[in-house]
């Protein structure tokens, strides 16, 4: 197995595995989104990390939309809406 960025690459493979398998998995998608978070914070260059950044907001967006009740998933979408506001 080729670990490319440690244990967050492998993460976000595996969720994104997952979710494809199990679209409707709240976790799977919450890790996914957690996981292009953690691949935005190691990416080289700047564009790959706003195309993480903006992999996670739009999983989180899908999150709120569906469990508006859930705080958790509306504090997560303003943290990476904040980090996207500085490109």
């Amino acid at each position: 197995m080729v670990i490319l960025f440690g244990r967050s690459w492998f993460n976000g493979f595996f969720s994104e595995t997952l979710l494809t398998k199990n679209p409707d998995n709240v976790e799977f998608k919450n890790g996914l989104a957690i996981s292009h978070v953690k691949l935005g914070e190691v990416a080289p260059e700047a564009s790959e990390k706003q195309a993480h950044y903006q992999k996670a907001e739009q999983l989180w967006i899908e999150l709120t939309e569906a469990f508006p009740e859930y705080a958790q998933f509306q504090s997560f979408l303003g943290i990476i809406r904040e980090q996207l506001a500085k490109f």
